[in-house]
């Protein structure tokens, strides 16, 4: 096996799939997305691949449209992308982490927010994490973003950052400051009119394959209808 052979993810899992230790380690887990196989090269390619799989619908309710997969089960599917690229895994942790929230959130609310994971499902969507700023805070819950009220819904205008899959996502899940106040938390789709995503803002090594960057809103328009939480 030349060095660059054995740099390849592929040929590292199937060299230590054979191994005693590698089959203790895999005794229990499941894998969920079945023979997942990436394409080399482009990371975008990669994030995309992993978009038609069962991935991005695995946590969302069967009555929604998803495969009413539990924590154990998003928790196999990422050790199963992380065994393949970790950075992917990272990047694609936050679309678990958003969906997972929404789908607590209509678990304990019965509001119409199964509307959104249906949505989702209906389009294997994925959902990058909005959260982070610049600067960093103690609290994801006091953000710098802000919130103008507009009619039926609200102005969007700040920076998120660092932002997963910020150019591959096709809705994020943020927070921002509302005038009265509140925080609330919203989806917001990526080809919005004002929204700007950078994808070259996180040059690490170890984080290309994440699509990691700079999330841009400049008076974005959002429907009240795409906030599902809000909170003092």
């Amino acid at each position: 096996m030349t060095t660059r052979e054995a740099s390849t993810p592929s040929a590292y899992i199937g060299r230590t799939s054979r191994t005693p230790s590698r089959s203790l380690l895999d005794a229990g887990w499941s894998t969920p997305l079945g023979d997942l196989e990436l394409p080399d090269g482009d990371p975008i390619a990669r994030v995309k691949t992993v978009q038609e799989s069962d991935f991005p619908v695995l946590a969302i309710p069967e009555e929604f449209g998803g495969l009413g997969g539990d924590m154990l089960a998003v928790a196999s599917a990422q050790r199963q992308l992380g065994l393949l690229d970790p950075g992917l895994a990272i990047g694609l942790c936050m679309h678990a982490h958003s969906v997972g929230v929404m789908v607590e959130h209509q678990r304990r609310e019965k509001d119409t927010s199964w509307i959104l994971l249906e949505a989702i499902a209906g389009r294997h969507c994925l959902v990058g994490s909005a959260f982070a700023e610049p600067g960093g805070s103690a609290n994801l819950m006091r953000p710098l973003m802000k919130a103008v009220k507009d009619g039926k819904g609200y102005r969007l205008t700040g920076v998120k950052f660092p932002c997963s899959l910020v150019t591959t996502a096709e809705l994020f899940c943020l927070s921002a400051a509302a005038e009265n106040g509140e925080t609330i938390v919203a989806l917001c789709a990526g080809e919005s009119e004002g929204v700007a995503r950078d994808g070259s803002a996180w040059p690490s090594l170890g984080m290309r394959s994440s699509d990691t960057g700079k999330l841009t809103l400049t008076d974005v328009a959002l429907d009240d209808r795409l906030v599902y939480h809000r909170a003092p």
